[in-house]
């Protein structure tokens, strides 16, 4: 993160500046990266902070991010309703994780059964809670109030499969209504500590800004205004335009000059269209030229000490979580990487934003204070006018009465000159301490709270002779215990418990019918053996193929332990096809093959027709003239692609495609994994560059320009190259293509400005792009390595079959910016068969195979491996580089062939059954429909994706063959014999694991609050320069995943839940990796998975419990090993992990 200002050469100031750098850095580490669509990798949107607890972390999320991190009662009442879980589960576990301290202590006798996890759970259950008690005039009691809450009541104990007689309901709450009685008169309750000195309390209770709060939200707290709100609407509207990669048809001039230097000119100036407000000119032009010492200026007028600094960067970030997260992406070094041109530096984001909330924060306490905005004064102020302060900041209370809050508001819109209200303050004051509602309040909800409980779980007991003090005092004890701060995770750990127990139970059974299964079966001859990755959607479709029989799968991510770079023929940009956690050294190349030399200039020819029409359509719509007359002229060509794309998807998806296919035709291509020398990479660049020159020279100049010499193109390129700007004084001679073209000096100027800013045509490109090519292809040992890396993954060490296949995965949908999240994770968000080609392609060799032989690998000759993809949105299936394949294996792949295409119709109905409103006629009718789906531009959903991803099995494929896991198990095959150091298991769990707990985790979030940790829906969604998504026509970008693709019609399509991780090998060596390595094991001690040990050897299971250590798990029952089935489970600690 390397910044382009300068330090300054004051010692005093550089050290403050460099303080300032190393801060921000800090504060930026707690937010998540927000990835660019066209490469969306699923992360974990609280990654910054998984340092933290789980529980830590997600307390930590709500008050930076305001977003909620457990399952609501409305989620725990719809499992219920499904199945689910069950309420033994829930009851089960509040019993386990309540304290054995917590104690009821007296029951009354309508209470007998009663304990405080049955008390906990009926308050979780039975929401909403008792709003503020508001009984009508007429009504002083409030019995009629109460009255109208028993249909709620009635309607979540019927949804809850609980007893409902709204009779005996009613004659219950009538009792409970009579214990109000003794609390009518006596104790009175008033605001939060009012009673206390409000000049004492109002620093502790209203808090300075900066603490806890940007000074923005607290101004908007006390004052009402929106300056909160107004900053972000500003910022995400400037950082839109300054990013933009070609979307905006006019972009932003003077980018180049950096984001906090075109701001700060551009508010400066006083032109209103400019400036989002009225006072910035001025302030804005005496600011810094550095935004280090902006901000150092700002946080010296609001007087925050040093230690302060980290946590309000810390919220001013997360004020815009994705803007904040796209400009820490970009900052990490990855703007170069990609290429991209413009970046904003986060010292540059942070300065902006404080300048503006100063400038709009201190007119507003200048207006209504006539003060500045140090803290050191607001204290003082504060304290000056503490009753004020408090009641302003109580005014948020909704159990304030009404007629408090009117007084509050109408005082405060004429506080325009503070201390002269301070009489009517003090009424008000009085008043707030007088009051008896809130009295009355706290007695009916502990009433409201004993009798919820009573209701859910004993409505026959009697109530009867309880009408006292007693049993208030009773309620308020056991009601002070109940800590409905923890209910949330609770529920998270039923519903985790429920699955758990389901899968585990299905995997014993599973493990024990194969061994008996094995013991008497005759073994078939495989015919091919096929790789998928380990995404959970490839889990149905193996299982399918594994039915037709003759078939052996395995999996592993989807990149097959081949990070490369890749260039696909054509393409103008290269690809990052590995996982997120890794970097790739190595460049790998499309390229086509020797004999579709013809058919190539074809396509090169056929694609710039394409793009020059794609192009003049864009300029003519987006115009400030030709619009009108293109509407008129060839408006009614839009009536075509509108009527198709709308009732005939697939009939106009392939119409297009025959018409493109005329234009550029279908090449045949392979991959290039030699090595190149020098000496080609060198030769490699000359040519580009000299063929850059050329179109650009054929784009201005014509036909003419296609007859200049080369030794004109090289002169010129040379030229362009040193950096020399010519002029009258400078020219010795004319250019060879000076003269050639006829150009005056003035115009081979402006050619050679236009070739270096706008194609970038510089040195810099040139030994970037020839480093580029030095990393091209790899050495004989480089390919032995990988080739070993993706059959050691797979477990695929001998007994190969006729056919290896391996199989990556891709999604096909039509105007949906989310696509690359249906894309392969392991492939950074895109298409995995490059990768499954360099695979095969590597296998197929025979010097590769020698050196597999001498590791101790040995590939029969009749062995041929195959590269493949499949289409998750259609369930189809493609074959690559059949010009390679042997003529002894037609027969056998023309049967795969068929086979795939019987597994993915099999499979295709599974999955269409899922979708909302979906019904079967028959196998073509699937087929058709899931391609329309996927071609049809108002869709949606076209597949759900990973939702409902649930665990992660590290083990042989043999322990779930034929087993249907429901598309939620993310399958990593791995045999523990074949792995006697325990390296392979490392990697593992350092590399698919993560990958597949930050696609858990990115669900979970998104369908617990997806309006702050997923995206909100599709329908709202607008493209935002091309690399985001807005929720409308502003405001942040959205991080996570959209509503659709976790909910369906209200309903959560995904169960969210932390991944649960099991590994099937002895429990020693399990221990003995996590144990040497802290980066795998915290995730499990911090609660941000679960970890299951399927001891192999001894087929018992673990279930490891972070702080607790390991307890045996036996068909739902946790046993430590060896005890006895009646006993209570005795927690057994590992030997060297977390001993």
């Amino acid at each position: 993160m390397n910044s382009r200002f300068l330090l300054p050469e004051d010692p005093s100031l550089r050290h403050a500046v460099i303080d300032v750098r190393s801060r921000v850095r800090l504060a930026m580490e707690l937010l998540p990266d927000t990835w660019p669509m066209d490469t969306f990798i699923h992360h974990n949107p609280l990654n910054g902070l998984e340092d933290l607890s789980f529980e830590e972390a997600v307390r930590t999320g709500e008050s930076l991010f305001k977003g909620k991190g457990y399952p609501g009662p409305g989620k725990i009442r719809e499992s219920l309703r499904s199945g689910k879980i069950k309420l033994l589960d829930l009851e089960d576990t509040f019993e386990r994780v309540l304290s054995p301290s917590f104690a009821l202590g007296e029951r009354p006798p309508f209470l007998p059964e009663m304990t405080l996890a049955r008390f906990s759970l009926a308050q979780f259950l039975l929401s909403p809670d008792l709003p503020p008690f508001a009984p009508e005039p007429g009504d002083p009691s409030g019995f009629e109030w109460w009255n109208d809450l028993l249909p709620g009541v009635c309607r979540s104990l019927e949804e809850l499969g609980r007893r409902a007689d709204k009779h005996s309901l009613k004659k219950g709450l009538a009792r409970f209504q009579a214990l109000l009685s003794v609390e009518k008169e006596g104790k009175t309750f008033s605001l939060p500590e009012a009673r206390t000195d409000a000049k004492d309390a109002v620093l502790r209770i209203v808090g300075l800004p900066g603490e806890g709060s940007t000074f923005s939200e607290w101004t908007d707290r006390l004052f009402g205004t929106h300056i909160h709100a107004e900053i972000n609407s500003v910022l995400s509207d400037v950082a839109a335009l300054y990013l933009d990669e070609g979307q905006s048809f006019w972009p932003t001039p003077g980018r180049e000059r950096g984001f906090y230097r075109l701001i700060r000119e551009r508010w400066a100036t006083r032109l209103p269209a400019l400036s989002p407000h009225p006072s910035m000119p001025k302030l804005f032009s005496m600011l810094p030229s550095s935004p280090e010492e902006a901000i150092l200026r700002v946080l010296e007028s609001w007087a925050i000490p040093r230690q302060e600094w980290v946590g309000l960067f810390s919220r001013e970030f997360a004020s815009l979580p994705g803007w904040s997260g796209a400009i820490r992406w970009r900052a990490d070094e990855h703007a170069e990487e990609a290429r991209l041109p413009f970046s904003i530096e986060p010292v540059e984001w942070l300065a902006i934003r404080l300048a503006l909330e100063s400038v709009m924060v201190g007119d507003v306490l200048s207006v209504s204070l006539k003060t500045g905005s140090s803290r050191t004064s607001l204290a003082s102020f504060m304290q000056s006018n503490a009753k004020e302060f408090l009641l302003r900041h109580w005014r948020q209370d909704p159990s304030l009465p009404l007629s408090l809050v009117q007084d509050i508001d109408r005082l405060a819109e004429r506080s325009l000159v503070w201390g002269q209200l301070n009489p009517y303050w003090d009424g008000v004051w009085t008043r707030a301490q007088n009051s008896r509602s809130r009295a009355f309040d706290e007695s009916t909800r502990l009433a409201w709270a004993v009798f919820r409980a009573w209701a859910f779980w004993e409505p026959d007991g009697s109530i009867a002779s309880w009408e006292n003090q007693a049993v208030l005092d009773v309620m308020r004890s056991w009601d002070a215990q109940v800590p409905r701060e923890r209910f949330g995770i609770w529920g998270l750990l039923a519903m985790e418990k429920n699955y758990r127990d389901t899968f585990l139970s299905t995997l014993s059974m599973s493990r024990k019918g194969h061994a008996a299964l094995s013991s008497s079966r005759k073994e078939t001859p495989t015919k091919a053996q096929l790789l998928f990755c380990i995404d959970v959607r490839s889990e149905g479709i193996r299982r399918h193929l594994e039915q037709l029989g003759g078939y052996e799968t395995a999996g592993l991510a989807g990149f097959f332990g081949i990070p490369i770079r890749f260039k696909g023929f054509g393409s103008d940009h290269v690809q990052v096809l590995s996982p997120a956690i890794l970097s790739p050294r190595h460049f790998l190349a499309e390229i086509h093959r020797p004999y579709e030399v013809g058919a190539v200039r074809v396509f090169f020819r056929g694609r710039r027709w394409l793009r020059w029409l794609s192009h003049l359509v864009h300029e003519m719509k987006n115009n400030i003239v030709t619009p009108y007359v293109f509407v008129e002229a060839i408006g009614w060509m839009s009536g075509l692609p509108m009527f198709g794309k709308t009732f005939l998807p697939g009939w106009y998806h392939r119409l297009v495609s025959r018409a493109e296919r005329m234009f550029v035709p279908a090449i045949s291509t392979t991959v290039l994994l030699d090595k190149i020398s020098e000496k080609e990479a060198r030769e490699t660049v000359l040519s580009e560059e000299r063929g850059l020159i050329r179109q650009v020279l054929i784009g201005k100049y014509g036909k003419k320009a296609r007859s200049l010499p080369q030794n004109a193109l090289e002169e010129f390129r040379y030229l362009v190259l040193s950096g020399v700007t010519r002029s009258p004084e400078n020219i010795s001679a004319e250019t060879t293509l000076g003269r050639f073209l006829g150009l005056s000096w003035q115009e081979e100027n402006e050619l050679v400005r236009v070739l270096r800013e706008d194609y970038q045509l510089r040195p810099k490109r040139s030994e970037s792009r020839l480093e580029e090519l030095s990393r091209m292809g790899l050495t004989p040992s480089e390919q032995v390595a990988f080739a070993e890396t993706a059959l050691s993954l797979a477990a695929l060490h001998d007994n190969f079959a006729p056919l290896v296949v391996f199989f990556g995965h891709k999604s096909t949908s039509d105007n949906n910016p989310y696509e690359s999240a249906l894309d392969c994770g392991a492939c950074g968000g895109q298409d995995g068969s490059p990768n499954a080609r360099v695979a095969a392609s590597l296998l197929n060799r025979p010097s590769v195979r020698a050196g597999l032989e001498k590791k101790g690998i040995r590939i029969p000759e009749t062995t041929w491996f195959l590269a493949g993809v499949h289409d998750t949105t259609t369930d189809t299936f493609t074959l690559y580089d059949g010009e390679d394949w042997p003529v002894t294996h037609e027969k056998a792949i023309r049967d795969l062939v068929q086979d795939l295409h019987q597994a993915g119709l099999s499979l295709a109905g599974e999955r269409l059954r899922t979708f909302p409103g979906s019904y079967q006629k028959d196998t073509e009718d699937i087929s058709a429909r899931l391609s329309a789906r996927s071609h049809d531009w108002a869709e949606v959903r076209p597949e759900w994706g990973l939702s409902g991803n649930a665990a992660f099995l590290v083990g042989p494929r043999r322990l779930t063959r034929g087993v249907d896991l429901g598309g939620r198990v993310f399958l990593q095959e791995y045999e523990y014999t074949l792995d006697p150091s325990g390296k392979l298991l490392e990697t593992l769990l350092s590399g698919p694991l993560v990958v597949a707990r930050w696609i858990s985790l990115e669900h979970y979030f998104s369908t617990i609050d997806n309006d702050v940790y997923g995206s909100g829906s599709k329908v709202s969604h607008n493209v935002v320069g091309r690399f985001g998504v807005q929720f409308g026509n502003g405001g942040d970008l959205r991080m996570g995943l959209p509503w659709q693709t976790v909910f369906d019609a209200g309903v959560s399509r995904h169960e969210p839940m932390r991944l649960l991780c099991v590994i099937c090998a002895p429990r020693d060596k399990v221990e003995s990796v996590l144990g040497g390595n802290l980066a795998l094991s915290g995730p499990f001690d911090r609660g941000w998975a679960q970890l299951v040990v399927l001891d192999l050897p001894s087929g018992v299971f673990y279930e490891y419990r972070p702080g607790a250590g390991w307890t045996q798990w036996t068909q739902g029952l946790e046993k430590t090993s060896g005890e006895a089935d009646s006993g209570q489970p005795v927690m057994e600690r590992g030997n060297t992990w977390m001993a």
